[in-house]
């Protein structure tokens, strides 16, 4: 079983914490083990830290989630797996799938270790 410390954006985190948001998609960096992604299997445990911008500056005073991985998915694009899964599964604020997934190019690097590695997506569950 493995251990990851992921940062969530805090308006994610909220959709974590009601209840509307049980699947997430990261992009692995192989050459980051704590971003190998494709490494991930169902029971290992997640920790969400919540930060405030891409900057990873993070929540004052705002505590983390701890998950359980229930499920994992691997992919080689984005595009194959939103053939699976609901891109508002991932981000129910983006209006369609053209702006998901452009959202996702638009972080640095991501389109090249998509290229690399394709997706991941896991299914969770809160531990209280």
């Amino acid at each position: 079983m493995n251990s990851w410390d992921l940062h969530i954006l805090h308006v994610y985190f909220q959709l974590i914490t009601n209840g509307q948001k049980r699947l997430d998609l990261r992009v692995p960096d192989p050459e980051d083990p704590k971003k190998a992604m494709n490494q991930m299997q169902p029971g290992d445990l997640v920790t969400f830290t919540p930060v405030l911008d891409y900057s990873f500056r993070l929540v004052p005073a705002a505590s983390s989630l701890r998950c359980e991985v229930e499920v994992v998915n691997q992919f080689n694009t984005i595009e194959a797996a939103l053939q699976k899964f609901d891109y508002q599964q991932f981000n129910p604020l983006v209006e369609s799938q053209e702006e998901y997934i452009n959202t996702v190019y638009s972080f640095p690097g991501y389109l090249e270790r998509i290229n690399d590695a394709g997706v991941v997506i896991f299914q969770f569950k809160l531990i209280v």
